[in-house]
């Protein structure tokens, strides 16, 4: 059974194969542009090749167009994080804890969050999730 050419193209990416797993992820994106994940995965494959302009404007595509997608939303504050726009990832990492997304719970050890684990917003959210007391 082949693998639908969003998961194929993040395989490729986390081979390295950055060129030919973003067209992958790009092509499944334009075949159904209003797939979440289609979306959600092109942006991820973006984050990952360090294309972190590109992969926020890919993500804030996917969170448009599903606003609830937990899996979206924490992964465009991922993307901030990682371009410095603190404020504007905790934004997204908490509608990603208004989702209730099981994610949550990766919060507290997760590596792409560490440039927020200093600000008192983000302690903050730990505490309100029930992380950290």
């Amino acid at each position: 059974m082949a693998l639908p050419a969003d998961r194929y193209g993040l395989v490729l990416v986390d081979l390295g194969r950055f060129d030919e797993g973003i067209a992958s992820t790009r092509r499944a994106y334009e075949l159904d542009p209003l797939a979440p994940n289609a979306a959600t995965f092109m942006g991820c494959s973006l984050l990952f090749a360090g294309r972190n302009d590109a992969a926020i404007e890919q993500l804030r595509t996917a969170v448009t167009v599903a606003r609830d997608n937990w899996w979206a939303h924490a992964w465009l504050a991922r993307a901030y994080a990682r371009a410095g726009r603190f404020p504007e990832a905790l934004v997204e990492a908490a509608k990603a804890v208004e989702a209730r997304s099981y994610y949550v719970m990766f919060w507290k050890v997760d590596p792409g969050l560490d440039p927020l684990r200093s600000d008192p917003r983000f302690q903050a959210l730990l505490k309100k999730v029930g992380l950290d007391k």
